[in-house]
């Protein structure tokens, strides 16, 4: 039996968003240290924050599109696509 396309989509996401929640408790620590932070060493962090954010964003709309075949009942492709789009 063939993989279903999303449940594929799905996998290779799942490095990364562990790695959300490793970046999140790692800002968490350094917002409660008592250390004054470089403004320079907060923007060295947002580059692979942001990148990562779109790696997931991208994979993450690949698996919705992948399960539009498969969706049972009405399902309004325009009003999907729509909300995938639009920033939340």
């Amino acid at each position: 039996m063939k993989e279903h396309l999303a449940f594929s989509t799905l996998l290779e996401i799942e490095d990364d968003v562990a790695n959300i929640a490793r970046w999140a408790e790692l800002i968490s620590l350094l917002g409660s240290s008592p250390h004054m932070i470089e403004p320079g060493v907060l923007h060295a962090i947002s580059h692979p924050l942001t990148e990562l954010g779109r790696r997931v964003d991208q994979r993450w709309k690949e698996a919705v599109k992948a399960t539009w075949g498969q969706a049972d009942g009405p399902y309004n492709r325009r009003a999907a696509l729509g909300a995938i789009s639009q920033p939340r």
